[in-house]
């Protein structure tokens, strides 16, 4: 058989030609990876583990004897290290005295000889359990790379270890000071085992499962065989760090401090355990329990049950939802709704429209089926509920002749706690149901290519220009905030700029996670991911500039699409053809041959001047109209994309933040909406709640019958239609129709004038030319 290299290599080649390198770039990724494995690797000589071995061996038969592990040199050139010597002595737990004696035949006759028979090999095949519980496990700041546990030595005890015998002394007295540290929090978990068991005269069911008996002094015994071995090794550890350092100690604690959170939440959680079963026992041994209300009980946790299993499923599709990987029976549909083989030759555009089409109605089928996914589940939820409640009236209606509430919330507080441990569990599943779906979703080929519910950018392309990074960038959309720090610098200048923030901001987490009350113990993975996940966002600065490139390169454009919240991406040119469609079936826009922006402003200054001087505004209204010459710039247009009708047109929007007349168009604006809103209530319709209030008071009337007919219309270029003069007029009158001489003092032909100057001097620029609209405003 051929041998192709260790399988380490083999599953590095594979992922890098999936990943389409040439065959010449892995072979020097393979040497590099090599050359750091050999660097890293210092593995001790045969004589030194040797010696090792024998310094360990010396102290374990101070202890106790055991049998001897000696190393084959001859069999393999590896040889034992010293971690793994150490656990494998540790393993070997003597016998207690307790058992010794029990094991030993009597020469007396005593009664009862059966049944002590049976005690004796329980409680000998419990000592044997407890050896398989009490079993040591290093943790991984010690199972990691021993350069990496050195360096961290090294800035805890002040020290430089440079010596191969100092390394090697520290590291064995490191790990036993780890087991003893382990071995205490084990002690002192199971004394409070042992208080609380005796105190109450009662052991939870996991303790009778894990003693495989049902005596409580059997169980008993069980827990104090357990505390014995455990004392013995504690001892036994004790004895060997009698010169340990109080360094060690406290860079244990750092280390290991999770324990004591994690045995408390166990201490917790045998508590409940305890009460739990006492609450049990009161309510089942009750004088006024009967069949019935058994019965009742039973229901009540069943619909609970059933309650939480329909949750569970709504979870485990949420969590879907989230990772992108839908049930494969959402695929069906875009088997059904295949691609079009046939396409119109020499029309890119009705081609890509089609294209377009099939997204759109395979994504939003998508979408509605899983809101009727989602509202089933909501419904099933409440009906269980609805259930729940009726037969709890019921089972309260039993307890109210008698008058007991206090059986009655002994009842509830053990449905609640039930359904309180199911939800728990419920949520440990979906923690790793997610991890699942992330590994599922890395895997799988498929999903590659099927259409997703999540919002992507419009691709008004034949094919599409981006890899998947670039993609999955531009799919968060326009509300995505951007690192963009140092965008603008030299690459060198900005990875290390990149190297400090990260630096920064993950020592800073780093220290808060590991802190009180979090207590999340350096060598936790999820460190780890959130540095790579953090570096890649930091990192995003060379995404954003591979995009850039791609866009100048294809003379592309991207744009915020109308009414979407996603992005437009198509091409440069067609969306110019666009924008000269729009001005040539407007016609409300006419090209000037110079810039009147030096003149816009002298004439809005002179106009307020002028209203000043004859005291037609007050001096604060004056002030607030009044345009800032050092920061006024004439205004500029731009067009979003309406991909959600038939040819996408375009809509303009004229950017007026820094207009001449944009403070006198704000001061009418806040003076004259309070009286449209007032006066047009009733016949304005905002917003789809509004729409819903609305017909709520129709039909409340008893106008809304299945004979009403509801019609909608769409105005096309609605800025661009109406004449100045008349929407002027229109203004004026329907001030007058409401009584209004006068707007915060302002009288109305004064208002018409200053509205007269927005609407008649809207100059704007596009591209490299100026504008002037001469119909109605401006929009956006």
């Amino acid at each position: 058989k051929k041998c192709h290299g260790n399988r380490r290599d083999q599953r590095f080649r594979r992922k890098c030609r999936a990943e389409k390198m040439k065959p010449a770039k892995i072979k020097k990724l393979i040497e590099k990876r090599n050359r750091f494995q050999k660097k890293n690797e210092k593995p001790t000589t045969n004589i030194e583990s040797t010696k090792l071995n024998k310094e360990l061996l010396s102290s374990k038969q101070n202890y106790q004897s055991q049998p001897i592990i000696t190393t084959n040199l001859t069999k393999r050139k590896r040889d034992i290290s010293s971690q793994q010597l150490s656990s494998a002595i540790d393993l070997t737990i003597p016998k207690t005295t307790s058992s010794i004696s029990i094991a030993q035949s009597s020469s007396k006759k005593m009664k009862n000889i059966s049944e002590i028979m049976d005690n004796n090999s329980i409680i000998n095949r419990n000592n044997n359990d407890i050896n398989k519980h009490i079993n040591y496990r290093q943790p991984m700041y010690l199972t990691r790379s021993s350069s990496i546990l050195y360096q961290i030595l090294n800035k805890a005890l002040n020290y430089s270890l440079k010596k191969k015998d100092e390394k090697q002394f520290i590291n064995v007295r490191l790990q036993l000071l780890d087991q003893q540290y382990c071995l205490e929090m084990d002690r002192q978990l199971w004394q409070s085992y042992l208080d609380i068991g005796l105190q109450q005269h009662l052991w939870p069911d996991q303790f009778y499962t894990m003693a495989k008996t049902n005596d409580f002094d059997l169980c008993k015994q069980y827990v104090m065989n357990y505390m014995e071995n455990n004392k013995r090794q504690l001892n036994h550890c004790q004895f060997e760090l009698t010169k340990q350092e109080e360094q060690f100690q406290t860079f244990l604690d750092r280390e290991r401090k999770y324990l004591s959170k994690r045995n408390n939440e166990k201490l917790l959680k045998f508590k409940d355990d305890i009460s739990e079963k006492q609450r049990l026992t009161t309510v089942s041994t009750n004088s006024l329990m009967n069949n019935q209300e058994n019965e009742y009980i039973n229901r009540l946790i069943a619909i609970r049950e059933k309650q939480a299993e329909i949750w569970k499923e709504q979870l485990m599709l949420e969590i879907r939802i989230h990772c992108k990987f839908l049930p494969q029976n959402f695929d069906h549909l875009e088997n059904f709704i295949s691609t079009i083989d046939y396409l119109p030759l020499n029309n890119n555009q009705k081609a890509i429209e089609i294209k377009n089409k099939r997204f759109r109605i395979i994504q939003e089928a998508k979408r509605q089926w899983l809101n009727y996914f989602l509202n089933i589940y909501e419904i099933k939820i409440q009906e269980y509920e609805q259930q729940y409640q009726n037969e709890f009236i019921q089972l309260e209606s039993l307890f109210s002749n008698n008058n007991d509430k206090t059986m009655l919330n002994n009842i509830k507080g053990h449905i609640n706690n039930r359904i309180n441990r199911l939800k728990k569990d419920i949520y440990d599943k979906t923690a790793s149901f997610r991890r699942i779906m992330l590994q599922n979703r890395q895997r799988s080929s498929s999903t590659k290519n099927v259409i997703g519910v999540s919002p992507e950018p419009y691709l008004d392309l034949i094919s599409n220009p981006f890899d998947k990074r670039q993609w999955n960038y531009l799919s968060f959309g326009p509300s995505y905030i951007r690192v963009n720090q140092s965008a603008i610098r030299p690459k060198c200048q900005q990875e290390t700029e990149i190297k400090n923030q990260h630096k920064d901001i993950y020592s800073k987490v780093e220290n808060h996670l590991t802190g009180h009350p979090h207590l999340i113990p350096r060598n936790n993975p999820i460190f780890k991911q959130y540095s790579d996940h953090l570096l890649d966002y930091l990192n995003q600065t060379q995404i954003l500039g591979s995009i850039r490139r791609i866009i100048q390169n294809r003379n592309l454009i991207i744009r915020v699409t109308d009414k979407g919240n996603n992005f437009y991406i198509g091409s440069a040119l067609e969306f110019e053809q666009k924008a000269t469609k729009f001005f040539s079936d407007t016609n409300a826009f006419i090209e000037l041959s110079c810039n009147p922006f030096n003149e816009i402003l002298d004439k809005v200054i002179q106009l307020l001047n002028t209203l000043r001087g004859k005291d037609l505004i007050r001096k604060w209204q004056y002030e607030q109209m009044m345009p800032d010459r050092t920061t006024c710039e004439l205004a500029h247009l731009y067009f979003n994309p309406k991909t959600h009708k038939d040819g996408i047109p375009v809509r303009p929007i004229e950017s007026t933040i820094h207009a001449s007349t944009t403070k006198i168009s704000k001061f009418l604006d806040k003076i004259l909406r309070p009286i449209f809103d007032a006066k047009c209530k009733d016949t304005t319709i905002i917003d789809g709640a509004s729409l819903i209030t609305e017909l709520s008071k129709y039909n409340k009337k008893g106008l809304l019958k299945s004979t009403t007919l509801f019609c909608t219309f769409d105005i096309r270029n609605l800025y661009t239609m109406l004449p100045q003069e008349e929407t002027l007029d229109t203004h004026m009158k329907f001030l007058h129709v409401h009584g209004y001489r006068k707007v915060k003092g302002i009288s109305i032909d004064t208002i018409k004038k200053l509205a007269s100057i927005i609407l008649k001097d809207n100059v704007f620029a596009y591209g490299k030319k100026i504008y002037k609209q001469t119909t109605v405003g401006a929009m956006g």
